[in-house]
Formats: C-alpha cells, sequence, structure tokens
C-alpha cells in the first residue's frame, strides 16, 4: 500500500489495518512536506483519528503510556515496515508496484487537468493488475483512464482492470 500526500499518515494507518490488518499491508507514507512526514514518522495519533477503528484492533496495534489524553502511538511491529519518505507527487511516486494506491484530496482537487491526467497514468503504473486506487469522495478522475473500473456508487474507489498501458491521447 502506499499513501501519497496523507499529511500526518493517520488515514493511511487506519485503512492499511482496516484491510489487512497485518503490518506488511503497509508499505510507503509520502508527503511534500518534511515536517509532516516526520509526524507520521513517530505515528502517535489522537484517539479521534482511530475511531473508525475495531476496538480489539486498537488495543492490538497501539500504545499509550500515559494518561487518559495522550495520544495512541502505533506499535513498532506496525511502523517499521513503513518507508516514510518526502516526496512531490507531481514529480516522483514511490518505488515499485502496490495492492492499493491512497490518492485522496490531492491531485485531483488542486491540479489542473493536464497535471491530473500525468498523475493519474503514473498512479495507473504503479497498480498491480486488481489493485485499488482510492480518491476523495468529492473527487473525479479525468476522462479517460482506461482500465480502471469504479467500485461502487460513490466513484472513489476504483479497480485495476487490466495491466498499465499509456493514456494516449486520452487527455
Amino acid at each position: 500500500m502506499v499513501s501519497l500526500g496523507q499529511h500526518d499518515g493517520d488515514a493511511a494507518v487506519e485503512r492499511g489495518l482496516e484491510i489487512e490488518e497485518v503490518p506488511s499491508v503497509l508499505g510507503s507514507v509520502t508527503d511534500i512536506d518534511e515536517q509532516v512526514v516526520e509526524r507520521a514518522r513517530r505515528g502517535c495519533y489522537p484517539r479521534s483519528s482511530l475511531k473508525e477503528l475495531d476496538e480489539g484492533l486498537v488495543k492490538e496495534a497501539f500504545t499509550r503510556s500515559g494518561p487518559p489524553g495522550d495520544p495512541f502511538c502505533l506499535a513498532p511491529t506496525y511502523r517499521q515496515p513503513v518507508r516514510f519518505q518526502v516526496q512531490d507527487l507531481r514529480e516522483d511516486l514511490p518505488e515499485g508496484t502496490f495492492q492499493l494506491i491512497l490518492c485522496r484530496n490531492l491531485a485531483f482537487t488542486y491540479y489542473d487537468r493536464d497535471l491530473q491526467c500525468e498523475v493519474l497514468e503514473r498512479l495507473f503504473g504503479k497498480l498491480r493488475v486488481g489493485a485499488l486506487l482510492v480518491v476523495g469522495s468529492n473527487e473525479e478522475l479525468p476522462a479517460g483512464a482506461p482500465g480502471l473500473d469504479p467500485l461502487g456508487p460513490g466513484r472513489c474507489i476504483w479497480k485495476n482492470a487490466r495491466p498499465a498501458e499509456p493514456m494516449g491521447d486520452a487527455r
């Protein structure tokens, strides 16, 4: 899994633990801001960031050493396999291919259409066949995204239906 531009990493942790419930699911967390990446690397979150996780999973995957107001910190078993990278999605993506890419409320909200198409083509190249791309619930992918099929009515989860190929003139 890779989480792109995910601020302090809480969304990546939450989604990763929900999906697989194993440490290896979390591959890379990236953001353009070094301080944000450092916060994610520490892996400590307020309880409100974990509210959608099963309580048993919170107890298994997080530690808390202080009083009730202290943050929940991701256990080393879950944090160690994660690569934290300062990276600009417009220029670079993490190495490898992924079963899940989270790119929510970033590229398809703030970038112009041409840049959205460029980013989407690169993301598609990083998706394994059958893998998922998750975008924000208010975002739309640019037209001409071959091989990506929407899952469900919200159109924020897309499945890679075939291997990567150039989008050509679909921009």
